[in-house]
């Protein structure tokens, strides 16, 4: 039974530590994003303008403002 219950223990302690790299795959991706020099748009499922990135902006003149959220056969 202590077996079990160490092993038990293990798994608890070890939960929070998997969000990190999670989080950190997130910031890194944010950040090639938005270093690109060529224009990134996401766009979810149903065409929905989720992000742009800087050079989108340049590119398209469009604010990120006016476009997030908007659906891309505006």
């Amino acid at each position: 039974m202590p077996r079990r219950r160490h092993e038990l223990e293990g798994k608890t302690t070890s939960e929070p530590n998997k969000a990190k790299p999670i989080d950190n795959a997130g910031k890194r991706l944010e950040a090639i994003i938005e270093g690109a020099v060529f224009g990134i748009i996401t766009i979810d499922d149903r065409g929905t303008v989720e992000q742009t990135n800087a050079a989108a902006e340049k590119m398209f003149q469009y604010k990120d403002s006016d476009v997030i959220g908007q659906n891309v056969s505006m």
